[in-house]
């Protein structure tokens, strides 16, 4: 019987054939917290996705608290997850610290933009929620980071969840400006 990660797989395999994908996202809610079921469930992922690249995107602070972090991004390291890497508004339970870090052969980072009044609204679109238009003055410090993942993990995607509008699109090229 086809399971449906079988199907999963299979719905994945034309963009992985085609080059068109870096990696599996897995972002995980604020509810996803540390512990021995988490870090199992993230072990199962690799079996059954063996052959393809696996991020893991947090959205709990617990995970990366000082405390936790070289634990954590070790696990990441020795399991070939990409650590996805986030901008996103601060002080929040669901907010993840900024950490750059590189576990895996691809770097990742997600804008999901900075608007702290939408973050954890309730009852608003998506779009809504994300409707942040980062100036160039806030992504230019992001330049020599996603460089160095880029050195260290070999390549490293910048992603960008900002999806009010073309809010994304005029961000990925400002940042692409920037980079060249």
């Amino acid at each position: 019987k086809e399971s449906v990660w079988d199907r999963f797989r299979e719905g994945l395999q034309p963009l992985r054939d085609a080059g068109k994908l870096g990696a599996v996202v897995f972002q995980f809610p604020k509810w996803f917290l540390p512990s021995p079921a988490s870090y199992r469930f993230m072990e199962d992922l690799r079996e059954w996705l063996p052959d393809f690249g696996i991020a893991i995107e947090f959205r709990q602070v617990a995970w990366m608290k000082e405390e936790r972090r070289a634990r954590v991004i070790k696990f990441l390291q020795d399991h070939g997850f990409t650590y996805v890497v986030v901008d996103e508004p601060q002080g929040f339970s669901s907010s993840v610290p900024p950490v750059v870090a590189v576990t895996a052969p691809l770097g990742m980072v997600r804008f999901h933009g900075r608007n702290r009044e939408t973050w954890e609204k309730k009852g608003i679109s998506t779009a809504e929620k994300f409707r942040y238009l980062y100036e160039p003055s806030e992504l230019q410090p992001w330049v020599p980071k996603v460089r160095d993942m880029a050195k260290r993990a070999g390549e490293a995607h910048a992603i960008f969840n900002n999806c009010y509008s073309d809010y994304a699109v005029r961000n990925a090229e400002d940042l692409g400006t920037l980079l060249s």
